[in-house]
């Protein structure tokens, strides 16, 4: 999950540095040692469990991840504190999609216009040894909004002290950690505004939340080679020692993304290629803001976890041979729970699920499916009831009936589809369209079906598509 590298300081040709920021690029050093997760630090009791993590796929909800491409660190001394801001997106935040995936997005909707903080993750680097000492202490502070990174100070809403970081190695060389916080039963949670107020106005980059952070042992000199590993750069593509890389997408690894794993890395929804640093006499022109002269993007590695409230939109129903429904008929029965009939790529089904908001007056369903055959061609089907027990659909079991119509066709890739996509009106704008206007407090059905030319199990030769398990949401106004 985690990557170390080993890469020299200079990579590629600098680039030029923005009006108002000053290239601090002498404070970059290069991870040599291996990213290593020392535990949760649990506010309120001030105690470790060591070797544990807050991330985790039944645990709280990411809902930002900025811990890509972790190649450098950044040397801070006591007493500097660097401010820098990213983004949490509000139910009305629009989907920007991503630079790299063709079904994936850097930016997406929120499912809420604040949300509660229950812990966050920091990563650095020290070569502080045993005579230092070595251990480190780090004062941490968020605010709701923060945009100004040039003329202003950002201004804490909340400040929480990390004491007994571990440092370097015995003979005072580099070692690199992941820190969790715990802030349950603190009473140290924070509350942070989606889209810094909590409603996007835009553009994204000025629609932040601040954080800061900042060495609060004296002990943290320049000379200990102390300070934040540097990651979240959206365009990085990989270095001599690692090969070639995918890079990240803003949503990765978050609750926004589509379809969710927890164990992707991120590079932050929007998050800015600048810092501010403040309380220092060292830097070059003191207080102001900072860069590294755009390689790598001056931002830092930081998750946010909390329970986001998000209910799930879509209610799962018929699934073949369960709950009185018709079994699958080509011999291909699945062996997953809320997934269609299994088919010749894959023998668990293809499976729907929905993020987002079904509201008529903010629209922000998504939906997405999968393992569907790699390129199939696939269509998202709407129908205003539901068939009790199911028909036989192709290769699959249909439960979806009523008025039918076609939403959103497209071509899987990598047996997944996310729809609609960017550009495409919205599900209930898209429904209207096809002539069914969706009313307040309506409930509509929905499956994909998709081509697959293998007929299994002796079906007749016609029966060359498969489907999903059917899923009903309620439209709210």
């Amino acid at each position: 999950m985690f990557r170390s590298f080993a890469i020299p300081l200079v990579v590629a040709a600098i680039a030029a540095v923005a009006p108002g920021q000053t290239n601090v690029r002498q404070r970059l050093l290069p991870v040599t040692a291996p990213v290593r997760h020392a535990g949760t630090f649990h506010v309120a009791t001030g105690t470790w469990t060591r070797k544990s993590s807050l991330a985790n796929l039944v645990g709280p909800d990411v809902i930002y991840n900025n811990t890509c491409a972790a190649a450098y660190f950044s040397r801070q001394q006591y007493g500097e504190k660097w401010q820098h801001r990213s983004c949490l997106p509000s139910p009305s935040h629009p989907t920007v999609p991503s630079a790299y995936y063709p079904q994936r997005n850097d930016e997406a909707p929120g499912c809420a216009t604040s949300y509660t903080i229950d812990g966050f993750e920091f990563a650095y680097c020290s070569s502080a040894g045993l005579g230092t000492p070595n251990h480190i202490d780090y004062l941490f502070e968020f605010a709701d909004s923060y945009t100004d990174c040039a003329n202003v100070d950002m201004i804490a809403t909340t400040s929480i002290l990390v004491t007994g970081l571990p440092g370097g190695t015995q003979t005072g060389s580099q070692s690199c950690w992941i820190i969790d916080v715990d802030l349950a039963g603190s009473g140290q949670s924070f509350v942070l505004q989606g889209d810094g107020d909590g409603t996007y106005s835009g553009p994204s980059t000025s629609e932040q939340f601040g954080w800061s952070f900042g060495p609060a042992s004296a002990n943290v000199t320049l000379a200990t080679f102390t300070g934040p590993i540097i990651s979240g750069d959206f365009t990085w593509t990989g270095g001599s020692t690692t090969g070639p890389l995918t890079p990240c997408s803003g949503t990765d690894g978050t609750l926004w993304d589509a379809p969710v794993s927890l164990l992707e890395e991120g590079t932050g929804m929007a998050s800015n290629d600048f810092f501010r640093a403040t309380r220092n006499a060292s830097l070059p022109n003191g207080p102001g803001c900072y860069s590294y002269g755009g390689n790598p993007h001056a931002d830092f590695w930081l998750k946010l976890f909390g329970d986001a409230g998000c209910a799930d939109p879509m209610t799962s129903l018929c699934t073949p041979g369960v709950a009185g429904v018709i079994p699958c008929p080509c011999q291909n029965a699945n062996s997953a729970y809320d997934s269609g009939c299994s088919n010749s790529f894959s023998v668990g089904g293809a499976s729907l699920s929905a993020t987002g908001t079904p509201s008529l007056s903010v629209d922000t369903l998504q939906f997405t499916t999968q393992r569907e055959l790699p390129q199939a061609m696939s269509v998202l089907a709407q129908g205003t009831s539901v068939i009790p027990g199911g028909v036989v659909y192709g290769q699959g079991v249909r439960c979806v009936g009523g008025s039918l119509v076609r939403l959103y066709a497209v071509d899987a890739v990598g047996g997944s589809i996310s729809v609609p996509r960017a550009g495409d009106p919205s599900v209930s704008a898209r429904s209207a369209q096809r002539g069914d206007t969706i009313p307040a407090g309506a409930t509509r059905f929905y499956l994909v079906y998709y081509w697959t030319p293998h007929v299994q199990g002796g079906c007749p030769p016609t029966s060359t598509f498969n489907c999903t398990q059917t899923g009903s949401i309620v439209w709210a106004p």
